[in-house]
């Protein structure tokens, strides 16, 4: 079916002698026809109906919080999700190594297709979207009650990562939201947090962010960039060097100031990694073991990362 194998079909004769060519190869050929073509009805109606379900999750996310909230539960109750009760927005961020667009899209659908399995396999109904590389989930409370939202994503992390080693996966959670209307704001949570994503964190929730995810709002980006910069001083972005800088000055800040890990991370050397960080307050004209210092820079660090004025390669 659509150039992939799907089944295989066995005779069993009790008598050699009945066997006939020509009889079971058309017998095999009507079957296979047959079969194709409920098979390829089947799958087209759950894809239609899983896009329909993904275009109302648009609905959703672009509707503001001035709409009418009693109409999009009514709509999301005819097919099957109750968003009278509270939910959880994700989004997963696939990174993919090759930059061929054609295999990229197969391989979202191969993805997109998984999740539908995922979700009907455990008696799951969520709504499930996608924008440019970004997966978009919608799942309530009550479905992931019993292993926590955080474990139900790793979960589900850890079996597209297995079924797709070419993507790297990364998550980010929204709070727990219990009104429909502010799905937008939720989703701009999960984006929020997916964006400080990296190999040492795959999965972030929004929680986790603690005041500065809060803070950043697009009312007071330019402000939160200038005085994240001023932070930075004499670490000027403009500069690859310094960004490297940054990034060894982040992971070393999120390692609690542990050289070890710093540079297991980093693979470089202990010694190479003391100059590093010399250089580092050399140039700061701070000291990075002042909790203040610390808790500062990393703010202002995360502040850029969020909104997507620094990328330092941490996926």
């Amino acid at each position: 079916m659509q150039n992939k194998i799907e089944g295989y079909c066995s005779f069993i004769y009790h008598d050699l002698n009945q066997f006939n060519t020509s009889i079971s190869s058309m017998i095999l050929e009507r079957l296979s026809s047959v079969s194709s073509v409920c098979l390829l009805n089947e799958k087209t109606k759950l894809e239609s109906y899983e896009r329909m379900k993904g275009y109302f999750l648009e609905e959703i996310i672009n509707a503001g919080q001035q709409s009418d909230h009693h109409d999009l539960i009514a709509k999301a109750g005819l097919i099957g999700v109750d968003l009278s009760k509270a939910f959880y927005i994700c989004v997963l961020d696939c990174r993919f190594q090759e930059n061929d667009l054609s295999k990229e899209l197969e391989m979202q659908k191969e993805i997109l297709s998984f999740l539908t399995s995922f979700g009907n396999e455990h008696k799951q109904n969520m709504l499930i979207g996608q924008r440019a590389k970004h997966v978009i989930l919608l799942i309530t409370e009550d479905q992931v009650q019993k292993e926590g939202i955080r474990t139900w994503l790793a979960n589900v992390v850890d079996l597209l990562s297995s079924q797709s080693p070419s993507v790297k996966f990364y998550a980010g959670i929204s709070s727990k939201t219990d009104n429909v209307s502010h799905a937008g704001d939720a989703y701009k949570e999960a984006l929020t947090s997916v964006r400080i994503a990296s190999k040492h964190q795959q999965i972030i929730s929004f929680e986790s962010l603690g005041i500065v995810g809060v803070l950043i709002n697009e009312n007071n980006e330019q402000e939160v960039k200038k005085m994240a910069k001023a932070c930075l001083g004499n670490l000027n972005m403009d500069d690859p060097k310094n960004v490297e800088l940054i990034r060894t000055l982040y992971i070393f800040l999120i390692n609690g100031g542990n050289l070890e890990q710093t540079a297991a991370d980093l693979a470089l050397s202990i010694s190479g990694l003391r100059y590093r960080v010399s250089k580092i307050e050399n140039l700061l004209q701070q000291e990075l073991r002042n909790s203040m210092i610390h808790y500062q820079l990393l703010l202002s660090i995360q502040a850029l990362i969020i909104i997507g004025e620094l990328d330092i390669g941490l996926k």
